[in-house]
């Protein structure tokens, strides 16, 4: 149910950011906004925005994987919001 899947992604200790296919993030669990730095108040990133400079290659074979597919899962390093 939605209501579970919620609450596995909230819990999770790896950061999960869900996001469309335009890099656009729809969901960001707890993990994830620590990883980042940034209030889980604030406004969720936009995937371009937060990866690292090192991950910008493997961030475009993970959308194109994810356009061919309709589901991806990479790990991505991502940049704090102080640098």
């Amino acid at each position: 149910s939605e209501d579970r899947y919620r609450r596995l992604v909230d819990r999770a200790s790896d950061a999960v950011l869900v996001h469309r296919l335009d890099g656009r993030t729809v969901e960001v669990n707890r993990a994830a906004w620590d990883a980042l730095g940034r209030p889980p108040s604030a406004e969720p990133p936009a995937l371009a925005d937060v990866v690292a400079p090192a991950s910008a290659a493997m961030l475009q074979t993970h959308l194109a994987a994810l356009a061919a597919a309709g589901h991806a899962r990479s790990d991505l390093a991502v940049r704090r919001a102080t640098g």
